[in-house]
């Protein structure tokens, strides 16, 4: 991106818009700081071209820019110029102090940046000058040199010749030419070497024909004359031929003309009065009018037309005091004084806000002490009532010791009873056992005799083998699981309890897979819970009904179903769990006696698998479900 100041001088402030809007209009990725110095450039075009309102609304453009990017510790000298901006066209509107609020906001702002103490340092010298305090003005731009020769970019580059030339021209008017003669060659060396280092010397040209002409003016002022007419006509001839630095050539063709007048050579000075004649009429302007018109008083005197020069002269006085009019509130405007009121105004704020602050934290602390004092006193209650809770809490733990003890006693007792009538039980089913084994050894047996025998075998092994658990169910001891053929052990489980349904004239139905579904686990304990679920399917349903079984396996699972047509589970709008149905002991269809552990013990067994049991109910009957991992799914 080509700088702003750059394409301004070297294509014309038209063409210079173009290019930047177009940078602007087409470049998605465009960078927030030159959309900053987009609108920077913008505003400075408005202003010059008086479009007042144009101007400040891109000005006002640039701080939320700013405020997206980062804060005024982070770009100081983006968030001053922004700031300086905004007082420049305050300045020219003659309202003060809207233009010295924002000054001394980017005074604020800036910090310790060398580049936006030196704008200050320059804008507080432009106005000392402009008020007529030549000396005050030319140490102002003095600092902003000091400060200026610190950048290497090229506008402040540009910039610094600016002050270095507007130092000497301070001490000029002050009427210190040794000290004016030294800043303009300071100006002049400056500018001839940054005319080669940046490889910009045409550039460079037109600003030292400005200083050149500032030069001449200082000698003038001094009355050494014949110094000042070269520096003059150089001036001149560098700027002359320049559209951006026409106004220059032209005001020193005014102090060569007041020369040539001054010195009585009228033939220098009439082809000058021409050019400074045809210039004003194209670009009309307060200051243009009054030195033309004073100019023309006193080349006309010299030409003996002393109604022309009286006149002019009027004319040039009237413009005069209407400028002086202009110019009457800047020059009784103290702008020390006026950046201290607002410094005072502002310190004021910061002590308000301060205060306030401050009365924001003693109250927040006074609202954090009694907060402190209410929860120690809570505390202090919660304490004495939790002292009182823990003596009932003895008192009541101390009974549910002694109630522990004698449930231990009781669950003694009753293991202990029921171990005796396990063991009573043992010989008269090891009895069945043998003699069905017996009687199986005999010959003449039909197949259907055969298999009664075995399903008694079976039945009787498993009651002997349900006798020792509880024999020895004092002993903790782990389950010993193995791999089963669910399918095989459904098959057998549903045999054994046919007679039994044969008995209410039921119907079994069984839906068997044809593979092998292999689980990992306790092959009685499964019986147990087969034999339980078929047995309350077959107790809780009307005779000639279907008791049905099916087995099947998904994902990793295998799950039994037993789904009866009974009467169903009765509930009062919500379902009892398992555990609750073990204790409801109710009968069933033709009076069968119910203990009510069945299913408690079912449930047991198999979250003991890793498993789980579940059921749905309704007027139609009853599905129990069990799910259990596959063997190569079993942790």
């Amino acid at each position: 991106m080509l700088n702003i100041i750059e394409i301004k001088l070297q294509k014309g402030a038209k063409k210079a818009y173009l290019a930047l809007d177009s940078i602007k209009q087409h470049d998605p990725a465009v960078n927030p700081l030159f959309v900053f110095k987009y609108y920077r450039f913008m505003s400075g075009e408005y202003f010059s071209l008086g479009k007042t309102d144009s101007s400040i609304m891109f000005a006002q453009k640039l701080l939320p820019i700013l405020n997206e990017i980062g804060s005024p510790e982070e770009l100081p000298a983006y968030y001053s110029l922004a700031y300086y901006t905004l007082s420049d066209i305050y300045y020219n509107q003659n309202n003060f102090l809207e233009a010295f609020k924002y000054l001394y906001m980017g005074k604020q702002v800036s910090g310790a940046d060398h580049v936006a103490l030196s704008e200050y340092n320059y804008r507080i010298g432009m106005i000392l000058y402009r008020q007529g305090e030549y000396l005050l003005a030319a140490r102002s731009f003095k600092d902003a040199a000091e400060t200026y020769q610190k950048d290497s970019t090229f506008e402040r580059i540009y910039r610094h010749q600016e002050v270095l030339a507007n130092t000497g021209l301070g001490y000029g008017r002050a009427h210190q030419p040794d000290s004016a003669y030294i800043w303009f060659q300071k100006a002049i060396n400056y500018i001839d070497a940054m005319a080669v280092s940046t490889n910009r010397p045409a550039l460079f040209l037109g600003a030292k024909g400005v200083v050149l002409g500032n030069w001449g003016q200082v000698y003038a002022q001094e009355g050494e004359l014949e110094k000042a007419i070269p520096l003059l006509k150089q001036s001149i001839a560098i700027n002359d031929t320049s559209a951006v630095l026409a106004d220059d050539a032209f005001s020193q063709k005014i102090k060569l003309a007041r020369i040539y007048i001054q010195k009585q050579q009228l033939n220098l000075a009439k082809p000058l009065m021409r050019d400074i004649e045809k210039y004003k009429t194209a670009h009309p302007s307060l200051g243009a009018e009054i030195d033309w018109y004073s100019l023309l008083s006193a080349f006309a005197e010299l030409e003996g037309d002393l109604t022309l020069s009286l006149a002019s002269l009027k004319k040039a006085q009237t413009l005069k005091d209407a400028y002086l009019e202009q110019k009457k509130p800047l020059t009784y405007t103290n702008i020390v004084q006026q950046l201290r009121i607002i410094e005072n105004r502002n310190n004021m704020l910061f002590l308000q806000r301060n205060n306030q602050q401050k009365n924001l934290y003693l109250f927040l602390t006074v609202v954090l002490v009694l907060l402190t004092l209410i929860i120690l006193a809570l505390i202090y209650f919660n304490w004495r009532k939790s002292k009182k809770a823990v003596a009932n809490l003895n008192v009541l733990n101390r009974r549910i010791q002694l109630q522990a003890q004698e449930l231990i006693a009781g669950n003694a007792e009753k293991d202990r009873l029921m171990r005796v009538v396990a063991h009573d039980l043992r010989n008269p089913i090891g009895s069945v056992l043998s003699l069905s084994r017996l009687l199986q050894s005999e010959t003449g047996l039909s197949n259907n005799d055969r298999e009664l025998l075995i399903l008694i075998e079976r039945s009787a092994n498993d009651a002997l083998l349900l006798i020792k658990e509880i024999l020895e169910s004092h002993q903790k001891r782990q389950n010993i699981k193995q791999p089963v053929n669910l399918r095989q052990l459904v098959e057998e489980s549903t045999m054994v309890q046919r007679f039994s349904v044969d008995e209410k004239q039921q119907y079994l139905t069984t839906n068997l897979p044809k593979g092998e579904i292999e689980v990992y686990a306790n092959r009685e304990h499964l019986q147990r819970v087969l034999a339980n679920l078929i047995s309350n399917a077959s107790k809780f349903s009307p005779e000639k009904s279907t008791i049905y079984v099916d087995l099947t396996s998904k994902a990793g699972k295998a799950l039994i179903c037993v789904k009866d047509e009974g009467i169903g589970i009765s509930h009062n709008g919500r379902q009892p769990s398992i555990e609750e149905l073990a204790f409801q002991n109710k009968s069933g269809t033709k009076g069968e006696q119910s203990f009510g552990m069945g299913l408690a013990i079912c449930k047991k067994i198999i979250e003991d698998h890793k498993g789980r049991i579940w059921y749905q109910s309704s007027v139609n009957g009853t599905s129990f479900y069990v799910e259990i991992p596959l063997a190569d799914h079993a942790v």
